[in-house]
């Protein structure tokens, strides 16, 4: 790879915050735009700030290259202002990157990690972190600035914050939420059980079992009887939910009652009488009840039919 020798062939310098994978540290990043850099870094300010309410404080840092210049922190510590806290670190160089470093120098056009940071206390809390140019770091001359071999070749601040912490967005779009794929949740349909969110947050579905219908356990009647006595039809059914049910029969008998009744049936109630459980779900269940109803007769001495 071939490196420059002329701070002059940058047209400028941006830089960028990330965190790593872990969530236990921060780094900074800087791209040289134009042409790679392999000398003195004559001087270099940046300003990490996140929210003031996070638990978060920054700790040991490591820096790349640290034989050709050296990156501290202010010594005015971790300062807390309008919400925000900000902590400013200063560089500058005591020789070429080219000789000094391997690889020599900043390559051209592309990011080149020349610092991290450890979080001391990682946040418990979703915290946002960046390198920031705001009116405390203009007023206090801690925004963002960089001058290879003497040349200001200050860029732009890569505006995308580093993320640490229970950062997730939920299924119901809230940060650090808890409604995950997998965690109960309610699809508003009756005919499911066991709703659960799906898919990719926060563009979760909801989705549940589907419950079946009922079946029937039970069905039967009193029958045969004589003509004049009452019909007891029953039935039984076991299901999810409310069971309801419904029965049709001869002589244009209907009743929604579970265990109906015929009080003085005639012979015209004698036939097929069908009953039909529904929880309003799935297929309803169905039997069939044959009932047969005799014609009286003349009682005997003894009162039964003769």
């Amino acid at each position: 790879m071939a490196w420059v020798g002329s701070a002059s062939a940058q047209t400028s310098v941006d830089i960028d915050l990330r965190s790593n994978l872990a969530g236990d540290s921060l780094r900074v990043y800087v791209r040289p735009n134009g042409a790679a850099f392999d000398q003195i870094v004559s001087g270099l300010t940046f300003t990490i700030r996140w929210e003031a309410a996070s638990t978060a404080t920054l700790g040991a840092r490591t820096q790349f290259c640290a034989a050709a210049y050296s990156i501290t922190a202010s010594v005015d510590g971790e300062i807390d202002n309008g919400g925000f806290t900000y902590r400013t670190y200063n560089g500058f160089g005591f020789s070429a990157l080219a000789d000094e470093c391997s690889p020599p120098g900043w390559v051209a056009n592309d990011w080149n990690l020349i610092m991290r940071v450890k979080i001391v206390a990682p946040p418990t809390t979703c915290t946002n972190f960046n390198i920031a140019n705001d009116a405390y770091t203009g007023a206090n001359n801690k925004n963002y600035f960089i001058s290879l071999n003497g040349i200001d070749k200050t860029g732009i601040i890569e505006p995308t914050v580093a993320q640490v912490g229970p950062c997730l967005i939920d299924c119901l779009g809230v940060v650090g939420g808890t409604a995950l794929p997998g965690t109960p949740c309610n699809d508003n349909n009756v005919c499911t059980i066991n709703d659960v969110y799906t898919g990719t947050p926060p563009a979760c579905g909801c989705a549940g079992t589907p419950v079946s219908g009922p079946s029937i356990s039970s069905s039967g009647s009193n029958s045969p009887i004589c003509a004049g006595s009452t019909l007891n039809l029953t039935a039984s059914a076991t299901g999810t939910g409310t069971i309801t049910y419904s029965w049709t029969g001869p002589n244009t008998f209907t009743s929604n009652a579970q265990n109906p009744t015929i009080v003085g049936a005639t012979t015209a109630a004698t036939g097929a009488y069908i009953v039909t459980a529904s929880n309003g779900c799935g297929s309803p269940a169905q039997a069939t009840v044959n009932v047969v109803v005799n014609a009286a007769a003349n009682a005997g001495t003894n009162g039964t039919i003769a």
